[in-house]
């Protein structure tokens, strides 16, 4: 920006300021010195935050024995149990298999996917930690 462009664009923010300025300071002449004890203050006023508060209420939840009834009626526990092990629906692509239960509890992924398995024994990089191996066996 050479320095012509920049006086202008100074002297048009000196313009635009001015009135701005002006404004200002007869909005502080209206005010009265805050310095001044004897000064006229308006009255002091306070409105709550729960002025307009409105209660929901208490939700209504039922017999308990007619939850319970209508939980055995579905198939208890197990029908939960059920849906919770369907499995998910698959992602576009073929992306994100979902992971399918086995009898006897373990997990095994889906087919295709590569299996790595565990390291024996922990690699300890930093000297003096090979001491910790015995105190955890």
């Amino acid at each position: 920006m050479n320095h012509r462009t920049l006086s202008a664009c100074l002297a048009a923010a000196l313009l635009l300021a001015a009135p701005i300025a002006q404004a200002g300071r007869a909005r502080a002449a209206d005010l009265p010195d805050p310095l001044d004890a004897r000064a006229a203050v308006p009255p002091v006023s306070h409105e709550s935050a729960f002025a307009g508060y409105r209660s929901a209420g208490e939700a209504d939840v039922g017999s308990w024995r007619e939850a319970n009834e209508a939980v055995n009626r579905i198939g208890g526990w197990r029908a939960y149990a059920r849906e919770a092990s369907r499995p998910a629906p698959a992602a576009p692509g073929g992306a994100g298999a979902p992971v399918q239960p086995v009898p006897g509890g373990s997990i095994q992924p889906p087919p295709g996917t590569p299996v790595q398995p565990a390291p024996a024994e922990p690699a300890h990089s930093m000297p003096g930690h090979g001491a910790h191996r015995g105190a955890l066996q």
